[in-house]
């Protein structure tokens, strides 16, 4: 098994400053997002703001020395956020975000406000639930195959994909109950996470229209994103983790009678 370490101090906020459920971390996940961008509008210089002060603003939203790194996305119209492991030590420390820079000067232009602040909305959740984290380097350590793991996810629960429950027992097939424990949560909390990332694009999207004087035009079921089925695929993964659980500890129980 695989030895991984989280640094707490650089990765996550103290349990001293989080409290709540997991969905009243998430809502505090979007509630700090918009905070950063109301702290952020005072350093845009001709539109335009630098990485360094990007960050900085980003570490004082958050009030605690959170390692942050901003990169340059490859892809001019996206980010991406996601965790530091550094080097063969297997430790976890802090945070990279790519985001799309200026050609010339390398700084963050006011314009790509939608897509940075999808990626710093990911930041918030993560330094917010630290069990979301865990669960990944848990199965990593144990050496899952986390390729046909997030290929299954992708194919079959993210976005509009329709989950079935044949399509479900039939990936889950043949694992141990702790894996499949592992998977259903690790599944569970992605897509929580997706679930989030479109509860807080109303938000991010009205925050942008006041201090950039935009209108954005959606049809008016926009911000149901029905299409997710999110209710039907949160049902589907909890009925079959409730059941695998309550089913080990029947044969637990009965094993030492």
């Amino acid at each position: 098994m695989l030895k991984f370490r989280i640094d707490y101090n650089k990765t996550h906020l103290p349990m001293s400053m989080v409290k709540g459920t997991t969905e009243q971390r998430l809502h505090l996940a979007r509630l700090m997002n918009l905070r950063f961008f109301d702290n952020l509008q005072d350093s845009f210089k001709g539109y335009e703001v630098k990485p360094g002060t990007f960050k900085k603003v980003l570490r004082e939203t958050v009030g605690y020395p959170i390692r942050i790194d901003i990169a340059e996305s490859l892809n001019p119209k996206s980010g991406e956020m996601h965790h530091v492991l550094l080097g063969d030590k297997g430790i976890a420390r802090g945070y990279s975000i790519a985001l799309p820079l200026t050609y010339y000067y390398k700084n963050i232009h006011q314009s790509t406000s939608l897509i940075f602040l999808q990626e710093t909305q990911k930041f918030f959740e993560e330094i917010l639930n630290p069990k979301f984290f865990k669960r990944l380097l848990i199965m990593l350590g144990k050496g899952y195959n986390m390729k046909e793991i997030t290929n299954f996810y992708q194919a079959n629960i993210q976005n509009t994909q329709k989950l079935t429950a044949k399509s479900l027992d039939k990936f889950l097939q043949n694992k141990s109950t702790a894996q499949k424990i592992d998977i259903l949560q690790f599944f569970r909390y992605q897509l929580l996470k997706e679930q989030n990332s479109c509860a807080g694009i109303k938000g991010i999207e009205e925050r942008i229209a006041k201090y950039q004087n935009l209108k954005y035009n959606h049809s008016g079921d926009f911000y149901s994103f029905k299409e997710h089925d999110f209710e039907e695929k949160f049902a589907l993964l909890e009925s079959r983790l409730k059941h695998i659980i309550q089913t080990e500890r029947t044969k637990n129980k009965n094993s030492v009678l």
